[in-house]
């Protein structure tokens, strides 16, 4: 198989457009998992970072409530007919979105369902896949979500990544544990900085 080497990286959306990297995270697979994600404008400009503790789930599950969950939140959100494009590093999530006849899973299978009947409902928003070094700051959020399953602390102890969190979103997301911000946290600037510089990362793929 012939392969060659490629420069890969955050790409801006359209004008106008928004983006919402999701990313899912498990330790273990199956193990203490996560779900991480960001939401920017065409100017890679922040609006929102959320990363969401899932107690137990394999990596492929942790890929699917990824986006059960990022897809929730939009529609929550009534962006008012903005287009959203929702990236995901999980070719096989995408796949199974986009091919109807394709053999999903049991383990995932409702979740896919469920996914596919909000993308029914939300002409604006669009599903598209890209190499996981385009994906570093969603990852980060996962990874931190997951680090947070594996410590039992914050059950009772999450309030505290909660401000300014939109009325409803609480019971939106499963028993109300996850970690919201409007302002980049420290463990993601740097990663931020490397989108928004346009920097990228070598990989080598097959052509």
């Amino acid at each position: 198989m012939c392969r060659r080497w490629v420069s890969l990286r955050w790409i801006p959306p359209p004008v106008g457009v928004l983006k919402l990297n999701i990313d899912g995270s498990s330790r273990g697979n199956p193990g203490a998992a996560g779900a991480g994600y960001v939401l920017r404008d065409w100017e890679g400009r922040f609006i929102f970072g959320l990363a969401v503790p899932i107690l137990h789930a394999s990596t492929l599950m942790a890929e699917a409530r990824a986006l059960y969950f990022g897809l929730r939140i939009l529609s929550f959100l009534h962006l008012n007919g903005v287009r959203v494009l929702v990236e995901t590093d999980s070719k096989f999530i995408q796949h199974c979105i986009r091919c109807s006849s394709l053999d999903i899973p049991w383990e995932v299978l409702h979740v896919i369902q469920d996914c596919s009947h909000l993308f029914s409902s939300m002409v604006c928003t669009e599903l598209i896949w890209n190499y996981r070094e385009a994906n570093f700051v969603a990852d980060a959020f996962a990874n931190f979500a997951s680090d947070r399953a594996e410590d039992d602390a914050w059950l009772s102890n999450s309030m505290g990544m909660k401000v300014n969190v939109p009325t409803g979103l609480l019971e939106l997301l499963e028993d109300g544990f996850f970690f919201w911000w409007l302002k980049p946290p420290n463990f993601v600037c740097n990663l931020l900085l490397f989108d928004l510089t346009a920097s990228c990362t070598e990989r080598f793929i097959p052509q």
